[in-house]
């Protein structure tokens, strides 16, 4: 056992697998960040040629300079410069009952001056 990053111990290229010691064969969940690439759920993600900054968020959450991405996918329409998550107990949403109901995680970002929210990357209408 030495200091040397982890290969990932399958060349499916569907599937990059990067595991444990002990499932070598399980896929890494969520976001994993390597020095050339982003990999979601053991699938690389793609990157217009001009993103760059990737952030992990949190709770499926990610941006860069030019998109957002809730598990992998882009959130069509959020603003990576504004964009952030809220969790249920912060006071912006104790101002909206109807977001207390959905009890999760939810993305905020401003648009023409008007706050905006998002539930598992969906735009909500509130």
């Amino acid at each position: 056992m030495g200091n040397t990053p982890s290969e990932p111990a399958s060349t499916d290229p569907k599937k990059l697998k990067f595991g444990s010691i002990y499932d070598p064969e399980k896929v890494r969940p969520g976001y994993y960040v390597s020095k050339d690439q982003v990999i979601y759920n053991g699938t690389p993600m793609e990157f217009a040629p001009n993103e760059e900054g990737f952030e992990k968020l949190g709770y499926g959450y990610a941006k860069t300079n030019m998109n957002v991405y809730y598990k992998g996918k882009v959130v069509q329409g959020a603003n990576p410069n504004t964009f952030s998550t809220l969790i249920r107990t912060d006071k912006e949403i104790k101002k909206h009952p109807n977001l207390l109901k959905l009890n999760s995680v939810l993305g905020t970002d401003f648009v023409d001056n008007q706050k905006r929210f998002y539930h598992k990357g969906s735009l909500l209408h509130c």
